[in-house]
Parts: C-alpha cells; sequence; structure tokens
C-alpha cells in the first residue's frame, strides 16, 4: 500500500505529548496490574480491581448488573481503553497509536490527536455493545487503534478519489484489515472483541471530514 504523508519542508515529527501521557497511563495501569499477580509480592489483585472498575461490561450497560458506582454505565464508554489484556497487549497498541498519532497529529493538530482517540474509543464500545452478546469484561485501546488507521484510510480515500488514482490499495487496505481480525480471532478463539475494531474504524473514517488538516500538500 502506498501511503501519503505531509511532510512538506521535511519537518521534523515530535511526538504529541496528550498521546504520550495517554500511553504512560497505559503502561502505569499494567504494570500495576502486572505486579500485583506475582507471587509473593503482598499487593492487592490490582488487574481485578481495575477491571470491575475501569473495562466495558455488557451487562451493566444493559442494565442486567448494577455498576459499583454512580455513573460507570457511561464513564466505561471511555474508562475500558485505558485497561489491557497484559503487557503485549499494551505495548502493540501504544505503539500503533505512537506511530500514527504522530503522523496523524502532524495533520490535525496534537488536541486533535487527543479528541479523536476519545471518539473513537467510545465508537469501539458503542459497536460492541450493539454487535455483542459478551458478559465478560472489554478492554484495550484497540478501538481508538483502528479509529487511527480509519481516518488515515479516510484521507487516502479521499485523496486517491481526488487525483484520479486507483482505489485498488484502498480496498485491499480494508481486506487485509478483515483478515488480520480473523486470524487474531481465530488464534484467541473467540477472544477478540473485533466489534470495538470495527466501530472505532468506522468513527475515524466517519470522522475524517470534520478534521482540518493543516496543510492540505501530500507528497509521495
Amino acid at each position: 500500500m502506498k501511503v501519503y504523508i505531509n511532510l512538506v519542508g521535511h519537518k521534523k515529527q515530535q511526538l504529541s505529548l496528550q498521546l504520550v501521557i495517554l500511553v504512560s497511563t497505559f503502561g502505569i495501569i499494567e504494570l500495576i496490574s502486572t505486579l500485583s499477580e506475582i507471587n509473593g509480592i503482598n499487593i492487592p489483585e490490582f488487574r481485578t480491581i481495575f477491571l470491575m472498575f475501569g473495562a466495558f461490561w455488557n451487562p451493566i450497560y444493559n442494565g442486567d448488573l448494577e455498576g459499583i458506582y454512580s455513573g460507570q454505565k457511561y464513564f466505561m464508554f471511555i474508562s475500558h481503553a485505558f485497561l489491557h489484556g497484559g503487557i503485549i497487549h499494551a505495548l502493540m497498541n501504544s505503539v500503533v497509536l505512537l506511530s500514527l498519532g504522530k503522523v496523524i497529529g502532524q495533520k490535525i493538530g496534537d488536541w486533535s490527536v487527543f479528541v479523536l482517540f476519545f471518539l473513537t474509543a467510545i465508537g469501539g464500545a458503542i459497536c460492541f455493545t450493539i454487535f455483542s452478546s459478551a458478559i465478560g469484561p472489554m478492554v484495550g485501546a484497540s478501538g481508538a487503534v483502528f479509529g487511527f488507521i480509519g481516518i488515515w484510510q479516510y484521507w487516502e480515500f479521499t485523496f486517491r478519489k481526488k487525483s484520479g488514482l486507483t482505489l485498488k490499495p484502498f480496498f485491499s487496505t480494508l481486506l487485509g484489515l478483515i483478515l488480520v481480525n480473523f486470524v487474531i480471532f481465530l488464534m484467541l478463539e473467540g477472544g477478540l472483541a473485533w466489534q470495538a475494531h470495527l466501530g472505532g474504524f468506522l468513527v475515524g473514517f466517519g470522522v475524517g471530514p470534520f478534521f482540518s488538516i493543516k496543510n492540505n500538500k501530500l507528497i509521495h
């Protein structure tokens, strides 16, 4: 797939402070969770606590279970994105968010990337509760990851369409994303929240027109 990046003037790309703070929060939470699971360390089982208070729970949203605190039914649409199922899960999401976020930030600004993260995380949770009947907890920033991919693909689609270029690479990328999700879904024996990935992608793609690009000149 050809990627079009705004590198006008070869301006050095800087990491967004907002994204660094978000990713650092992932890391701190996951580190605490992992340490609490090590035998011999006398601290509470924080992963369970974090899941109870911050994961997305369909039964709570549907009213089958009462939330632990007031507003959990709505807060979990955001809080789930800060929790992960393990170090590898958190690391993978963090790397992609920082990598794509750095480039996207050059186009729409760091604060817009910050807003995009929350919009796509919420979109992922909404799609999850619509298409999933799972009663277990859903966690991870993957909805936002796919949201970042979604807005990137919106730019790819519109650039190619306006330039009269073939849309084959765009559709090839979509097919690749579907296949990757299918393979991981099988590997995890159904333990993949593909609904959140879909929701994040759709929101990222859908809000593309509402985020103004600071410099419309794209070079190959």
